[in-house]
């Protein structure tokens, strides 16, 4: 029985005789599902316009399983190739019942046909028609952005780019935007902000101009609307240093999470100098609002990145600010703690304490280098003990960073300034120098070679004053035993008495102790005993 149904499908399907169509239609109505689904089928494959006409008109009353056998077909059906015709201003009935198989079997093609049926049609109609549209249009976005051609390379026939058809359906609906005060279908707009891309010159044109027909209606449809195109012309919008501030002010006010997550992608990080400059003309964003500005954290690295960057560089609140700043800060993606962090940099000094307190603490070098360059600026409380602190940081950023800070605390300019600061504030200069300046030591080896003895004095007075005793240890024993100058080497000799002893030091201490000179044996001897805790005559005995 099946065969011979598939042999008669068969002879049908290859047929040009009208009267197959006949007995197609009689075979929609059997009770046996291989018969009718076959003939459902074999009424779409063939070319045969009449019969598309029957199938279109019956559509409404075929049993589920027919339906669903449709939508099964391939989308280049002789059936989808000719329902366009069929859908025409002069037959509206007809038009309305392509339109409904059009949207149930996704056939996309069909789609500027019934915007242009729409246009022309009674209002009764004209809303069916628009509502269908617009479920061809979600279809139509969808094959455009799931289409790759790579995927079908090699593999027979490619299919149709689906670009082709949304330029078609655009055209289409663009012409519908002109008309809105004809029709008023804001499914037809809607269409247009699925498939349209942001620069689409009738829709900015639209936008600009406040007597065009959608002029409003578009307005209202990009306040609320996460269409694709719809995110496109706001980004576009932000972009346009030409955008009227009515326009700006509605990019402003997106803070849903799916259209303020669009938008900050195609906007990207780091924001362009265009998109700045027209956040200055914007005096607030919604999503900083205090019950709005959690929404940040559920955003991607590179969109909270792009809020925080958009939000520094408008006129709003600083307060606010200061608020999103914190909560991206404890963001988990890199880009974005430290585009908080660079936004510091715009908070006015009363509120910039507590963001910079949260960043010197964070675990992120970047972050807290970039807050290290800041503390300054910022007046931020202890600024010069905060970047001593930092110099020890096992972090190579941070350090730099703090160094570079501290460039004030030079080596030279404390040597030439020394004896300008008060006695008792030399020595925590000093020692704040010593770790401020990564050439003090160099500088330090340097002047105690120095041919001038009151040079190599003043150094080691420096030493001393910088607590870098220690550090220096090795240069220090090499002047007590070498240098010609008594009082260098009497200096020297109470220097090292600070040190951590070592076999070296000991035994220069020790010669220094057989010196003629009297003010250098009690030096040296003085040394010894600190250093060692004995006499020097039980660590003579004991040599």
């Amino acid at each position: 029985m099946a065969s011979a149904i598939e042999l008669t499908l068969r002879t049908l399907l290859g047929s040009p005789n009208p009267r197959a169509t006949e007995l197609l239609l009689i075979a929609l109505q059997s009770e046996e599902p291989a018969l009718r689904l076959g003939a459902v089928r074999v009424l779409a494959l063939r070319e045969d316009v009449a019969g598309h006409r029957k199938l279109v008109e019956a559509f409404s009353q075929l049993p589920a399983d027919a339906q669903a056998a449709l939508r099964e077909l391939p989308e280049t059906t002789p059936l989808a190739e000719a329902l366009p015709s069929l859908i025409r201003p002069e037959a509206p009935k007809l038009a309305r019942r392509g339109s409904e198989v059009a949207a149930a079997l996704g056939l996309t093609e069909a789609l500027p046909a019934i915007v242009t049926v729409a246009l022309a049609c009674p209002d009764d109609l004209s809303g069916a028609l628009a509502a269908d549209a617009l479920l061809l249009a979600v279809r139509l976005e969808e094959r455009v952005r799931h289409y790759d051609p790579a995927v079908h390379a090699g593999e027979g026939p490619r299919p149709q780019d689906p670009a082709f058809a949304r330029r078609a359906a655009v055209n289409a609906l663009v012409t519908a935007l002109d008309r809105f005060g004809e029709h008023g279908e804001h499914d037809l707009l809607q269409a247009l902000l699925l498939l349209t891309p942001g620069d689409e010159p009738a829709l900015l044109r639209a936008l600009r101009t406040d007597t065009h027909p959608a002029h409003d209606a578009l307005q209202t449809a990009l306040q609320t609307s996460s269409c694709p195109g719809a995110i496109s012309i706001l980004a576009a919008l932000l972009a346009d240093l030409r955008s009227p501030q009515a326009l700006l002010e509605i990019v402003a006010e997106r803070y849903d999470r799916a259209g303020l997550t669009a938008l900050l992608t195609l906007v990207g990080y780091p924001v362009g100098l265009r998109v700045r400059e027209n956040c200055q003309r914007l005096g607030f964003f919604s999503w900083l609002e205090p019950d709005r500005v959690a929404v940040l954290a559920d955003l991607s690295g590179p969109a909270q990145a792009t809020a925080i960057q958009l939000a520094s560089a408008s006129q709003a609140s600083r307060s606010a600010l200061a608020s999103a700043i914190l909560t991206v800060l404890a963001s988990e993606h890199a880009v974005a703690r430290l585009a908080a962090c660079r936004a510091i940099s715009v908070l006015p000094t009363r509120l910039a304490e507590e963001p910079l307190w949260r960043a010197l603490q964070a675990a992120d070098p970047a972050v807290v280098a970039t807050a290290v360059r800041m503390v300054r600026k910022k007046d931020y409380p202890n600024a010069t003990t905060v970047l001593v602190a930092m110099l020890e940081s096992p972090d190579a950023p941070v350090r730099d960073a703090a160094g570079k800070t501290l460039q004030e605390l030079s080596f030279t300019a404390y040597r030439d300034s020394l004896h300008d600061l008060p006695p008792e504030v030399r020595g925590d200069v000093g020692r704040l120098v010593g770790k401020a300046d990564p050439l003090a030591v160099a500088s330090l080896r340097s002047e105690l070679g120095a041919a001038a003895v009151s040079r190599r004095l003043k150094a080691l007075e420096l030493i001393g004053l910088m607590d870098l005793a220690n550090v220096l240890v090795d240069s220090l024993t090499e002047t007590l035993v070498a240098d010609k100058d008594l009082g260098v080497r009497v200096e020297c000799a109470q220097l090292l008495g600070s040190v951590t002893p070592t076999t070296e030091v000991i035994d220069a201490l020790v010669e220094a102790v057989g010196s003629r000179a009297s003010a250098l044996r009690r030096a040296a001897q003085e040394c010894l005993e600190k250093l060692t805790g004995q006499s020097l005559e039980t660590l003579m005995e004991v040599r």
